[in-house]
């Protein structure tokens, strides 16, 4: 393919149920799928996988729907989708240890964006001018758990506090990174 069809023409495709608007969007938008579901299953098969999850979901939902931004569009689709797989994924292995998926889901804004259009970059450079806020020690847990999905119990180990301790750090730094996000106009 030479060129890149706008959006609203693959779009179109979609309404009038033309399955070129799956490959269009795979050419046009693939790389921001696999990127998106891979920063949250964090394995690249599984984020190949959920790339075909995304197409079809992309297919059930348009229409009815007719997103303003394809682009955003499918990148919301697309964290949604590895969200999805992820639960399932962490039923499957039945960790206690992995990242609590709701603590994730109140820090990732959804679609609706004031224009439907912020960038994973937009959203990523407020986060990490948001950590930098915190102090030293729920900068840690912060990173510790979200970054680097660290079990409580041994965030609690390694800064030398209770569990209780660092779950009610977390809960605060999620409030106040949802505030900075409302703030900065992404809408969760």
């Amino acid at each position: 393919m030479t060129r890149r069809p706008p959006d609203k023409e693959i779009i179109e495709l979609f309404f009038s149920r033309d399955e070129k608007a799956l490959e269009l969007v795979y050419y046009k938008y693939g790389g921001l799928i696999r990127s998106a579901a891979q920063r949250v299953l964090r394995d690249r098969r599984d984020a190949e996988e959920c790339s075909n999850d995304v197409l079809r979901a992309l297919w059930d939902s348009i229409p009815p729907n007719r997103p303003d931004s394809l682009k955003s569009y499918a990148a919301g689709v697309a964290k949604k989708t590895a969200l999805a797989r992820l639960r399932s994924l962490k039923a499957q292995k039945r960790s206690a240890d992995s990242v609590s998926i709701e603590e994730l889901e109140e820090m990732i804004p959804g679609e609706n964006t004031v224009d439907g259009s912020v960038e994973a970059d937009e959203i990523a450079r407020v986060i990490e001018a948001f950590v930098l806020t915190l102090g030293e020690r729920d900068r840690k847990a912060f990173v510790w758990r979200y970054m680097r999905a660290e079990p409580l119990a041994r965030i609690a180990e390694k800064l030398g506090v209770s569990e209780s301790s660092v779950k009610s750090s977390l809960h605060r730094s999620r409030k106040k990174l949802k505030k900075q996000l409302e703030k900065e106009q992404i809408w969760i």
